[in-house]
């Protein structure tokens, strides 16, 4: 913030500088004449004219320079830990069906309420396994935000999710970025066979790892992206999508899913 303050000052003190320049290479006479058609003054009173033209032009020539800078000042947003989540995601889901099957995805719908944080993981999942697999992508599902509350971010619900299984019994694989809802033994139990591979590459509502684990255990969830609370990898510099994931989140499989906490 206090760079920002010294250079709006800076630019100021330009301006200034730059506008009472301007009024003594040009004159005064043309502004002058000018200015008088709009704001009457008595014969006699240049000095007061002098004084209004060169605060009016000192006031514009601030403005001018500064507010582009302005405009400049904007948040640098980093996006690479989410295109590495979605180029992750991709290999997973190429491992898993040994690069063949018909995928589909399921994620928040972001025609409203826009979330740039999900749409670079969609399409860089959709890239890198274009790129990578002769998966088929059969299609997109979308989870409508809440309308009564539109701001607030929720994920996947168990309606929703029983819905959606079904819809999609066919497909080898089911790649979620909407998360996954926590399900009971007893729901586990009701769930059709055969079903499709279910990848979870993002919990948008944070919710607790610990239900995760059991779907892991049951077989019902093969792969979750989960962030993990001490980086796996430190690269001294990330530069790379990849590297960025690596020092946030982690796959978790069958393997180690042990290392997730457990339900309360």
């Amino acid at each position: 913030m206090l760079k920002f303050i010294l250079i709006a000052i800076w630019q100021f003190i330009c301006a200034v500088l730059a506008m009472l320049w301007a009024v003594v290479w040009i004159g005064l006479g043309p502004v002058c004449r000018l200015l008088g058609r709009v704001v009457h003054f008595k014969e006699g009173e240049t000095r007061k004219r002098i004084i209004v033209i060169a605060s009016l032009l000192v006031i514009g020539g601030s403005l001018l320079s500064f507010c582009p800078r302005v405009v400049r000042i904007q948040p640098k947003i980093n996006f690479a830990p989410f295109v590495g989540i979605g180029e992750v995601v991709a290999e997973e889901t190429v491992r898993l069906l040994q690069g063949r099957g018909q995928v589909v995805i399921w994620t928040l719908d972001t025609s409203r309420t826009k979330n740039p944080f999900i749409e670079k993981m969609v399409a860089s999942f959709q890239e890198t396994l274009r790129q990578r697999s002769r998966i088929s992508l059969l299609g997109q599902e979308t989870i409508p935000f809440d309308p009564a509350s539109p701001m607030i971010v929720r994920g996947l619900d168990v309606d929703q999710f029983h819905r959606l299984l079904h819809k999609h019994l066919s497909v080898d694989a089911v790649v979620s970025f909407a998360g996954m809802p926590p399900l009971t033994a007893e729901q586990i139990q009701e769930l059709p066979e055969p079903r499709p591979k279910i990848i979870v590459g993002y919990d948008p509502v944070m919710s607790p790892a610990g239900p995760r684990r059991l779907l892991i255990k049951q077989d019902v969830v093969q792969v979750t992206i989960e962030p993990c609370l001490a980086p796996l990898t430190t690269p001294a510099k990330a530069t790379t999508p990849r590297e960025w994931f690596d020092r946030s989140f982690r796959v978790v499989t069958a393997t180690n899913a042990s290392t997730l906490p457990s339900s309360p």
